[in-house]
């Protein structure tokens, strides 16, 4: 196994509140090969860096949600880059969406994306955003998780695109992967994934 630390690269965005922690995280996949997951705001200084660390091996642009912390930077870059971008759209319009992000490939729960590099294999992921995918880099065994789980906050579920029901189920789906790392959407890494998951069912339980 490689290490994540070389292959998987966070970049956290400056865009620090009581919403976002310390940032917003993007993710850089690979070494020559590159997939950006998660692009974030629309920062100026925030997307010239990715472009910068990416010095054109970046070939595709994964998001896990619409919530206009995680995407909006993903038009720009897509122009720029002349990339494609994947996601899904949400269900129910809420008001939180980036409204700009237009995937060229819809993924779908199951789906493969397969790289020289790595295989990153999607897993639709609804309770947080309807939309939510998380990311399994099946190579390294690290779990790229959006806002699905973050470090050092707990998730909000807002109606009506929010949904704890399905927040639920979708934890106890991660337990069916096979993964020692997680990449959350704010925070640094998290270790021991299955403690982690299962604390949050508890706290939401309580």
């Amino acid at each position: 196994m490689r290490m994540s630390k070389e292959f998987i690269k966070r970049v956290t965005a400056s865009n620090g509140s009581i919403f976002t922690g310390p940032g917003t995280n993007s993710y850089l996949i690979g070494k020559d090969d590159l997939t950006l997951v998660d692009p974030g705001p629309k920062i100026d200084a925030h997307i010239e860096h990715l472009i910068n660390l990416g010095e054109g091996r970046i070939k595709r642009i994964l998001v896990t949600h619409t919530h206009r912390d995680h995407s909006p930077a993903a038009k720009v870059l897509g122009e720029i880059l002349n990339v494609p971008l994947m996601g899904r759209l949400i269900e129910k319009d809420d008001s939180l969406q980036d409204k700009t992000f237009k995937p060229d490939r819809i993924l779908e729960h199951g789906d493969l994306i397969k790289t020289n590099e790595c295989t990153i294999e999607t897993i639709h992921t609804p309770g947080h955003a309807s939309n939510h995918l998380c990311y399994l880099i099946q190579e390294e065994k690290v779990m790229l998780t959006g806002d699905h789980i973050m470090n050092g906050s707990t998730v909000v579920i807002a109606h009506p695109d929010g949904s704890m029901k399905d927040y639920l189920s979708s934890l106890a789906l991660l337990k069916n992967y096979n993964f020692n790392k997680i990449g959350p959407g704010h925070g640094d890494f998290l270790e021991d994934p299955m403690a982690v998951v299962d604390w949050i069912i508890d706290h939401r339980l309580e």
